[in-house]
């Protein structure tokens, strides 16, 4: 008898345990969400983190004074605001244990101040009580702020209505920074009414702006029949890279492009006087952005490293335009021999240049025969003045290969200049590279005064061109390419292009071959083809930790340098002074300290059938793996 009693109260048990877990985000959000984010399992994520080479240096004892001068000033802004607020953040980081959603419902640009919709999805796992809690503190905190307060049941769970406005954030900030005496100058902020609707299902938390969508995550999580994200095809076909991932994101392209669309065409009266200016409809269509379908992207962190995917949905029955048109061709995109294993970064992208050219023209053609027209014009004038049978479009284009490589060397110095420009190197691939520096050099003769003519030399048996940069009549502060010069000089099958002279001497030096190319690192090899190997038609790769070698010694040497930067690049007066306040780069450790944390990335972008993939590998290093 006590055996009957007890198996049905353990199954009871159990199935309400069952009943009451959160669904993950494709059975829990509705499927016309426009956009969603999700960290499905936070506990692992967070754990996860914590032993990544990123998490492991924000612990390492070399980077606390650093540290401690970043969270001083977080905690500098927290706890003034959680005092205005009345919301503590420590306690509702401590539930976060399970699913951390967010999505986006509801779009509207048309009004004057475009409006969105957005729900959250919070599970606190079997902190379900402290939640609880939580919720009612935070509702008498609200009330003897002596704000009003509603609430409003959405079936049958209550919700609070905290309903505030722009100007009463700005008084937020200005009371929980002491700025309550600069009110007058703030401008005012939005006196547009917002809404938040915060309740408790279960062991989630909601929180939205819309009922509509609460309901339809309430009647999710009582197993009601709503179409959720899983009954949506774009989505659904994206749940293979989604399963296993730490977090993921989804957008809905299609319908996004839709509404912009629907936007610009009621925006576009004022084209239809301008004959140059195709219409919305034709100008959408040769971007071929009709053809686009969703955007997916996720992240994992094992004990190898951090693999970052990102797909665009792009059936190819359905592509068009520029879209169509640069997708990569599946070739070889392995270093060749001569690129040298201590590069900063190196890039290969295998492109149909002439069958590009001559997809973009008949693309223009149908879109705006006016432009095509014009343009044909300037393609047959070009370089007539010099040589009468000359043709840029046969000698520049019909020159074009299908093969384009960059790479980087370490920057030559340590200043800010010096690493914002390193020595780099372009090589576009030709079956003639004579003949296409022949073309470019006529084609960009017009564009050159006569007092400052292209200049040619010779080295090693080869002709280098210093084509000097036009002045286009930017000020004496702005034109930081004063003097320089773009350096072109044919090489194996090759133009190369490059402002530095020596490193273009370096790459015609053919008889030099480096003793360890890129292509030999066994740990490239290996970090390729976790994102699909050599063949993809689109690589990349780059040496983090002598990118960050030279970062830190540089902002080590001259801490203000990196805010001075941005001010020069148009930032507030202020931004270097507020920086430092927050990033004291002079508190960083002498950079071996901290080096083991940081390695290489490659990344590939290949072509499907189902659209374009972007993977992304950041390997762990020996002495990291070695130290755990």
């Amino acid at each position: 008898m006590k055996l009957r009693l007890t198996l049905p109260v353990l199954l009871a048990v159990g199935l309400g345990t069952v009943l009451a877990a959160v669904p993950p985000p494709d059975q829990l959000l509705p499927s016309d969400a426009l956009a969603m984010w999700t960290v499905p399992d936070w506990s692992r994520a967070g754990a996860a983190l914590s032993a990544s080479p990123s998490g492991r240096l924000w612990q390492d004892p070399s980077m606390q004074a650093f540290k401690a001068k970043v969270m001083a000033q977080f905690e500098s802004m927290r706890k003034p605001l959680e005092s205005e607020l009345g919301v503590s953040w420590a306690q509702y980081a401590a539930l976060l244990k399970g699913q951390v959603t967010w999505a986006l419902t509801r779009l509207d640009p048309t009004s004057d101040r475009p409006s969105l919709d957005w729900v959250g999805v919070l599970d606190a796992g079997d902190q379900g009580d402290r939640l609880k809690q939580n919720l009612a503190e935070l509702r008498q905190k609200w009330t003897d702020s002596g704000k009003t307060l509603r609430t409003r049941k959405v079936r049958d769970v209550e919700f609070m209505e905290l309903t505030f406005t722009g100007q009463d954030i700005q008084a937020v900030f200005r009371r929980a920074f002491g700025k309550e005496s600069d009110s007058a100058d703030t401008g005012g902020g939005s006196t547009d009414k917002m809404t938040l609707l915060v309740g408790q299902s279960q062991s989630a938390l909601l929180i939205g702006t819309a009922e509509s969508d609460l309901e339809k995550i309430l009647a999710r999580l009582g197993g009601g029949s709503v179409r959720g994200l899983a009954d949506e095809p774009e989505f659904q076909s994206r749940m293979g890279m989604f399963r296993q991932s730490m977090a993921y994101g989804w957008i809905n392209l299609k319908t996004l492009v839709a509404m912009a669309k629907s936007e610009i065409i009621k925006q576009s009266g004022s084209m239809a006087a301008n004959p140059m200016m195709p219409s919305p409809d034709k100008l959408l269509g040769a971007l071929g952005i009709e053809g686009l379908k969703s955007l997916s992207a996720c992240m994992d962190i094992s004990a190898d490293g951090t693999l970052a995917q990102f797909f665009v949905g792009a059936p190819e029955a359905e592509r068009r335009g520029i879209v169509k048109l640069l997708a990569p061709q599946p070739k070889s995109t392995e270093p060749p021999p001569f690129v040298a294993g201590d590069v900063l970064n190196y890039g290969r992208w295998r492109l149909d240049v002439p069958k590009t050219w001559e997809g973009i023209e008949n693309t223009l053609k149908e879109v705006s025969p006016q432009a095509f027209a014009f343009l044909q014009g300037i393609m047959a004038m070009a370089g007539k003045d010099k040589d009468p049978n000359f043709d840029l479009r046969t000698l520049l284009i019909g020159n074009l290969g299908d093969d384009f490589i960059t790479y980087q060397k370490l920057p030559r110095g340590r200043t800010m200049a010096e690493l914002s420009s390193p020595p780099q190197l372009m090589l576009v691939g030709s079956p003639k590279p004579d003949e296409l520096i022949a073309a470019l050099r006529n084609g960009l003769s017009m564009l050159i005064p006569p007092s400052n003519p292209i200049q040619e030399r010779e080295f090693q048996g080869r002709r280098i061109y210093s084509i000097p940069i036009p002045d286009f009549g930017l000020d004496e502060d702005a034109q930081d390419s004063a003097g320089r010069k773009i350096n072109l000089a044919a090489g194996g099958s090759y133009l190369a292009v490059t402002t530095d002279e020596a490193f273009l001497e370096e790459y015609l030096r053919s008889g030099d071959r480096p003793a360890s190319p890129l292509a030999q690192n066994g740990e490239v090899k290996e970090a390729a083809t976790k994102v699909g190997g050599f063949g993809t038609g689109v690589l990349g790769f780059e040496n983090y930790r002598e990118s960050m070698r030279a970062f830190v010694e540089t902002v080590q040497k001259d801490p203000d340098a990196i805010g001075q930067m941005f001010e020069q690049a148009g930032g507030h007066e202020d931004m270097g002074g507020n920086l430092k306040q927050w990033l004291d780069f002079s508190l960083l450790p002498q950079f071996d300290k901290i080096a083991k944390y940081f390695n290489i990335s490659v990344y590939t972008v290949a072509t499907t059938a189902d659209g374009f993939a972007f993977k992304t590998f950041l390997p762990v290093s020996a002495e990291f793996r070695s130290s755990r």
